[in-house]
């Protein structure tokens, strides 16, 4: 096969300059995406159009990039793939380090080709193969590929990623390891005060107890003897009893910046959670009545969670569950039936826990003005049956258009008399039964919760027969175990406290997971008005709805404000505040980040300043400009930690900070100056700053404008 500039091209790629370790390489998806295609060409002989090839604009490990590579390749590659594959996920292994190789984006074009060049000993040349791997090392990959992964993995830095704890977590955990010491939690985090460095970490004093040493003699053990990159360390020391302090190189924080400029959208997402196939169930508001503002606030939180396990490499889908059954749905049909009556002049008794608000009448009016007085001949019963549907259904409907509203689209709607229809109430009982875990009592049937951590047993079917809620509640959570979830969560409202015990013993007894099931309390909003509290709607008699809200204050302020506290905890919602076009309101203060440096760079290209195509990021060495850096360092671990503590307050808070790391910055330093190296590198920081604003602003589903 004939030798081509392409090769030379690509193998120039290996002869980097390590001095320039700032200088940014073409964009690393287009280096990856044109050696596959060119890879799989010359392995199945085909067209690279044919191969099944996508945007790898992000690949946080190098398992991601061989489930896209592989995906149109025969099947020895993909078996040996999958052998990677396995290896790297159970040792967590990371592609942003190799031994001997400083430029990390390169590595993911090692493994291509020894996964497809292997097969291909003519062209082994083609980027210098041979020369990185060694001829006995390909043919053992291919006649022995678990074996060969096994040994090529201390080739492999783990945790070496854009997060420092993370790294550092990997490094002290490694030392322990090695030395046999009990893995003790290894906690990572800012120091107190900035100027003990970037991070600390009190594992010392953790390991003082079991190992009967003083925790600054453990320290110094520990600092002795790690093995860390000096170029990403610049200095440790040792602090108190045994604080032991790290700071970081500008260079590593610099080195964040290329990989954002780079990444672009797909910073701060990764592959922690690949392998989850989540339900988060949210709202699910009994078809009675207008959404209400503890509504809204749950409708904020989940939509964002599942944003947050989308980032994280999760499957997960929103879902609704719709009451259409029951008694409290049947009291909405007389109680519209009492308002219709009251339109043709029959005074028909209104029920005594009958729904009130004006909504009733406005659905009564609609009724009339659509069938006139179809109705009004029927006995009750009948009466009630139809118009409670019309009443459901547009209730429901109403519903569905204020969540859109909100920007929160559901995968499912699933209905209460679905499940009915499914028989799925009898099944759990026929396993509870199986399992001697349910007893007749009273006339009523129950079930021993009890013996799974619940206060008392539970009523399953009452003494007439009628299945209470809480059967159809174990019933609609195991059909979503059926459905093929296997992480299940709930956001529930603070009246449904004393359920979450009886639904976990449920759910343990029936043989799942103990965790796999987790409910979160939505606690109580108040709004506030002129600084008092908001007692009613103008509509809806003794509740406060949503839709007025979104209408009042705009979908973006009243999804930021009820993301900024923890879910469990009661929030005030300042409505004033909320409309307030100034630095006060924190979602202004976010956006207004924003728009100022997508000014910033409209400015510079008024000035017919352009990016250039090279530039210099190690010109950024001040301490306003490092302490931007360390902060867009940060985003990848708020989203980690944000989808896994199920705290998406950590987002609101990262932007509120990195808002004002920046305007301090601004404040302080032109970015379109006389210094054109320094301006190029200027400019590529704001870049990175909206950037990230951009993808955290997403994460919450709330705008970034670029004008204010």
């Amino acid at each position: 096969m004939a030798k081509s500039n392409s090769r030379k091209n690509a193998a120039d790629l290996m002869q980097l300059d390590m001095q320039q370790t700032t200088r940014p390489a073409r964009p690393v998806h287009q280096n990856i995406a044109k050696l596959a295609r060119r890879s799989a060409k010359l392995a199945l002989e085909k067209k690279a159009a044919d191969i099944k090839i996508f945007d790898v604009s992000r690949l946080t490990s190098i398992a991601d990039f061989f489930v896209i590579c592989t995906g149109g390749v025969d099947s020895h590659v993909r078996a040996i793939s999958e052998h990677i594959v396995d290896a790297l996920k159970k040792e967590d292994v990371r592609p942003w380090h190799i031994e001997g190789r400083e430029r990390n984006q390169w590595v993911l074009i090692d493994f291509v080709d020894v996964v497809v060049h292997v097969f291909q000993p003519e062209t082994r040349d083609y980027y210098g193969l041979e020369r990185l791997w060694g001829d006995a090392v390909i043919e053992e990959i291919r006649d022995e590929p678990q074996k060969a992964i096994e040994r090529l993995q201390p080739k492999f830095h783990k945790n070496m990623n854009p997060s420092a704890e993370s790294y550092l977590h990997g490094l002290l955990t490694e030392l322990m390891q090695k030395r046999g010491w009990p893995i003790e939690p290894v906690s990572v985090g800012r120091p107190r005060q900035e100027g003990f460095g970037d991070y600390a970490t009190p594992v010392a004093m953790g390991l003082a107890k079991t190992l009967k040493k003083a925790p600054r003699l453990i320290a110094e053990e520990i600092v002795n003897s790690l093995e860390y990159d000096r170029d990403v360390i610049e200095e440790i020391r040792i602090d108190g009893p045994g604080f032991i302090n790290f700071r970081f190189g500008p260079g590593y924080w610099q080195n964040v910046l290329a990989e954002i400029l780079q990444t672009r959208e797909r910073y701060g997402r990764s592959t922690s959670g690949a392998g989850k196939n989540i339900n988060m169930e949210f709202v699910s508001a009994n078809p009675t009545g207008p959404l209400n503002i503890v509504s809204a606030r749950a409708a904020s939180i989940g939509d964002v969670l599942v944003n947050l396990f989308h980032a994280i490499g999760a499957e997960a889908k929103r879902e609704f569950y719709i009451n259409d059954a029951g008694q409290r749905v049947r009291m909405l049909g007389y109680s519209v039936s009492s308002r219709y009556m009251a339109l043709f002049g029959v005074d028909e008794p209104f029920p005594e826990d009958g729904y009130h608000g004006e909504y009733i009448k406005d659905l009564a009016a609609s009724i009339r003005d659509e069938f006139g007085d179809r109705f009004v001949p029927l006995a009750l019963e009948a009466r009630c049956d139809q118009l409670t549907k019309i009443a459901l259904e547009r209730m429901i409907r109403a519903q569905r258009e204020t969540l859109e509203k909100f920007r929160v689209k559901f995968d499912l709607w699933f209905s209460e008399e679905s499940l009915l229809a499914g028989n799925r109430q009898q099944e759990v009982l026929d396993r509870l039964a199986e399992k001697s875990l349910s007893y007749e009592k009273d006339g009523a049937l129950w079930f021993r919760s009890s013996q799974f951590g619940d206060e008392q047993d539970r009523v399953l079917l009452k003494s007439d027969g009628e299945p209470t809620y809480f059967l159809g509640d174990i019933a609609y959570h195991t059909d979503k175990y059926r459905r093929g979830f296997d992480q299940l969560y709930d956001l529930w409202g603070p009246d449904h406290h004393s359920h979450v015990a009886r639904m976990k013993a449920a759910m343990e007894a029936l043989g799942y997971e103990k965790d796999s099931f987790q409910v979160r309390i939505i606690q109580q909003v108040n709004l506030l008005r002129g600084g008092e509290v908001v007692k009613m709607s103008k509509r809806a008699g003794n509740i406060i709805e949503m839709a007025e809200l979104i209408d009042e204050v705009g979908a973006d302020a009243a999804r930021y404000f009820f993301l900024v506290r923890k879910l469990d905890t009661p929030m005030d919602f300042d409505i004033d505040l909320a409309k307030k076009q100034t630095d006060e309101n924190p979602v202004y203060y976010v956006q207004y980040a924003h728009a100022r440096v997508c000014n910033i760079l409209a400015h510079a290209a008024d000035k017919g300043i352009s990016l250039a195509e090279h530039y210099d990021l190690s010109l950024l060495k001040t301490p306003e400009e490092l302490a931007v850096l360390k902060k867009l360092a940060e985003f990848p671990e708020a989203v980690s930690k944000a989808a896994q503590f199920l705290e998406p307050n950590r987002i609101t808070l990262f932007l509120q900070e990195l808002a004002a790391t920046f305007h301090h910055f601004y404040h302080d330093h032109r970015v379109v100056s006389e210094d054109a190296a320094l301006t190029q590198a200027r400019l590529r920081l704001v870049e990175g700053v909206r950037i990230v604003l951009a993808n955290a602003l997403s994460l919450l589903n709330i705008t970034a404008p670029e004008k204010m």
